[in-house]
């Protein structure tokens, strides 16, 4: 936990004393954010480019420096903060949360919502007020780019927990037992199922595929997204009903193990 906490650190004491990323995001009005977006239709790899196109576009994040970012909140140091945190919850709070009822986690989940939701407000007040921005330039004061940043990482993992233990309810409750099941089926081979994501969004939007890149709005991601999540819902549920491992998990369970494993 004191691991944790001095990494979690890094963001609010990085962004003070590092800087702000200086990007040129978001664009100042409409007519320059639709001039980017013909840009990127006319010219990104992602849009008109061939797979070796795509390749070279993301070969300098290629492997991914868990550290680059380091003073921002979607830097990998966070993400190793919340690993951290899981760890020492599943310990520690794993045990205690089996034993309260389900009023108690009811009561959990609602403050953890009702104090990250307001916090999020909060942090969303300093942003229209104050000039502060927590992924690009802020023309806020130092201290009140501190106060937004400790605002903006209290909120997320008081969210976290709100996701985390509100899920926990569902899963002692009695409602919507089938999609329930069908989630923990899409759980059992997440790695399968996020290589097929991957997979299928990358053939839909980029260029080697149908190009969709830049030209679907938000709503008909958001749409497309939760089609094919509710597909591989029902796809993961069939399959685990035939099947120990996902095809996969089974794949890298056999190398772990070096033998090949039962599938059936």
């Amino acid at each position: 936990m004191c691991v944790g906490v001095v990494l979690s650190l890094s963001f609010p004491l990085g962004h003070l004393f590092g800087g702000d990323r200086g990007d040129e995001w978001p664009p100042e009005d409409r007519d320059e954010a639709i001039e980017w977006l013909e840009d990127d239709l006319a010219h990104s790899p992602l849009s008109i480019g061939y797979f070796a196109d795509v390749l070279d576009y993301h070969r300098e994040n290629i492997p991914e420096l868990f550290w680059a970012d380091w003073q921002y909140p979607d830097s990998g140091l966070l993400v190793l903060t919340f690993f951290l945190c899981g760890v020492y919850f599943m310990r520690v709070g794993w045990s205690r949360l089996q034993t309260l009822s389900m009023s108690s986690c009811f009561r959990m989940a609602a403050s953890c919502w009702l104090a990250g939701l307001l916090l999020m407000g909060i942090e969303r007040y300093l942003a229209a007020t104050m000039g502060y921005q927590v992924f690009s330039k802020s023309t806020a004061s130092a201290l009140w780019v501190l106060v937004g940043d400790v605002v903006y990482l209290c909120a997320t993992l008081l969210l976290t927990g709100a996701w985390f233990v509100s899920v926990w309810c569902w899963t002692r409750s009695h409602r919507f037992i089938a999609l329930r099941a069908r989630v923990a089926s899409a759980g059992r081979v997440s790695l399968s199922a996020y290589l097929s994501q991957t997979l299928i969004f990358t053939t839909v939007f980029y260029g080697y595929g149908l190009g969709k890149a830049f030209q679907w709005g938000p709503f008909a991601v958001c749409c497309f997204a939760v089609m094919v999540y509710l597909a591989q819902l029902m796809i993961c549920h069939w399959w685990c009903q035939r099947f120990r491992l996902g095809p996969m998990e089974w794949l890298w369970r056999s190398l772990t193990n070096l033998r090949w494993e039962s599938i059936r």
